[in-house]
């Protein structure tokens, strides 16, 4: 593992609001913005779990059952190579991050 621990990366997300020009900032763990990102793409594209479990399956031979992917998710235990893999499989092509800032 490397020095830094997805544990000691914070992300900073700063949004605001087009018509009310609401400003949010919050301070994210790296795995669980990613978690977050993989499943709000899973959502804007209406994928089940079950369906993005079959499309790894179908895609890259991993075999995961629902549950084993809610937990993965969930507690953010998983790699970049896998957070990809579900990208390819939604037919994300092009991620955006807005990160102003990463403290560590």
């Amino acid at each position: 593992m490397s020095i830094l621990s997805r544990f000691d990366i914070l992300i900073m997300i700063k949004y605001t609001h087009k018509k009310f020009g609401v400003r949010l900032v919050m301070k994210l763990p790296m795995g669980s913005y990613a978690s977050s990102k993989l499943r709000s793409e899973m959502k804007e594209r209406k994928v089940t779990t079950k369906e993005i479990c079959n499309l790894l399956q179908e895609t890259f031979d991993i075999s995961l059952n629902e549950q084993s992917f809610n937990t993965k998710i969930n507690r953010a235990t998983f790699s970049a190579t896998f957070f990809f893999q579900c990208m390819y499989v939604l037919n994300v092509r092009l991620i955006n991050f807005d990160i102003d800032n990463i403290k560590v």
